[in-house]
């Protein structure tokens, strides 16, 4: 991800939150009422419709807090990069989205408990942001640093955490959702940004499906067999080495990653056990994600952040489209962050029902994807949540 950023260095609810008590009068915006239409229309619930078997979970990486300081996107207004606009509006937005389980990606771990505190008033519980890396020693005199990782934010009234543990680049945990005892598992992965260091992102993936599969195991169950969701940022394309192991369950040591072509990626060839389906594979085409702005250039659009989950096991019964037509032509003047959304990046994710819940019938056969939905527009499935 960092490399998308770095592209830009010297190249380049029902209304918008009013501003916190922190911002003087002298900082407050004057927020245009197109960006405000935009705002709400970027806070458009994710809401399930049986709560009894369905959950609803999203991906988002939020721009890490301390964006402000950060040397890419110099083209954003100071006060649109400083944390105390852009709080606010992320917590606008979580409470509007209204998922079960948000998969969150750039979670600054030492402010954590200060800055997530209104987390306990939408009644959200959360796995904090670890460090899950091998400590590095800081040059001397150097400030230290605090790191952005991954977290869970979920609804305690539908999900209880079972058990939960952090990788360098993934946070993992099972969930027991309340209503039908299921079990969730799930990861919020934010894979190696760096383009050329598609081996690491494939080695970041292979860690924590491999360490999602020991836990299932010590309880007795068979990964293939467990519903699953594998979220998050990934810094790679549909068609890269990741994507190909998440989807098609093996990696052949031939495969070459469309970012590093020239990269031997594993010494032989891999799989793991599970079975996962590209939420937005589902889709006529694959919709942008991530729109950075680019000084004298049009902002740049790509598709890095994915939702993948078990067919056998889990139905994608919606899909959220991630830019609304209005949004994508907005930010297609100006990228983003912007006055009407905080981040580079924009929330992905989709409800999904529990197999065998209801009268929905039995899990697909091992390996054929879930059902496809009917198109309402290019981005949108049959039931939009736009």
């Amino acid at each position: 991800l960092e490399s998308h950023r770095s592209l830009s260095i010297g190249m380049r609810p029902d209304e918008v939150c009013a501003p916190s008590a922190e911002e003087g009068p002298h900082e407050r915006l004057e927020v245009s009422d197109r960006a405000r239409e935009l705002t709400r229309s970027m806070c458009r619930p994710l809401s399930v419709d049986d709560p009894a078997s369905q959950v609803s979970v999203v991906s988002f990486n939020m721009l890490l807090k301390g964006f402000e300081s950060k040397p890419y996107y110099p083209e954003v207004d100071p006060q649109l990069r400083a944390w105390r606009w852009r709080k606010p509006r992320l917590e606008e937005l979580l409470k509007g989205l209204d998922a079960d389980l948000y998969c969150m990606q750039e979670v600054e771990i030492d402010s954590f408990a200060d800055e997530f505190s209104f987390l306990d008033d939408l009644c959200y519980q959360a796995v904090a942001p670890q460090d899950g890396s091998k400590p590095k020693k800081l040059p001397a005199g150097a400030p230290p640093r605090d790191l952005a990782k991954c977290a869970f934010f979920y609804r305690a009234s539908r999900l209880e955490l079972v058990w939960s543990e952090s990788r360098s680049r993934a946070v993992l945990a099972a969930f027991r959702h309340a209503s039908s005892g299921r079990l969730l598992y799930a990861a919020s992965c934010h894979l190696e940004g760096a383009p050329g260091e598609a081996a690491a992102r494939v080695s970041q993936t292979r860690s924590a499906l491999e360490r999602l599969a020991l836990d299932q195991r010590r309880r007795g169950l068979a990964p293939e067999e467990c519903c699953v969701v594998f979220a998050g940022d990934f810094n790679s394309s549909g068609d890269s080495a990741v994507c190909q192991l998440l989807r098609e369950g093996r990696l052949e040591q031939s495969f070459r990653d469309p970012w590093a072509p020239d990269v031997e990626l594993v010494k032989q060839a891999v799989s793991h056990e599970f079975v996962l389906s590209d939420v937005y594979g589902l889709t006529p085409s694959r919709p942008p994600t991530f729109c950075c702005p680019c000084a004298g250039r049009r902002p740049k659009f790509v598709a890095i952040d994915f939702v993948f989950f078990s067919p056998r096991t889990l139905s994608c019964v919606a899909i959220r489209e991630p830019y609304t037509p209005e949004q994508f032509r907005a930010a297609s003047s100006a990228g983003t962050p912007s006055e009407w959304h905080f981040s580079d990046h924009v929330p992905v994710g989709g409800v999904f029902e529990f197999a065998g819940a209801d009268t929905q019938g039995s899990p697909p056969a091992h390996g054929r994807p879930p059902r496809r939905h009917r198109l309402s527009s290019r981005r949108a499935p049959a039931r939009t949540l736009c």
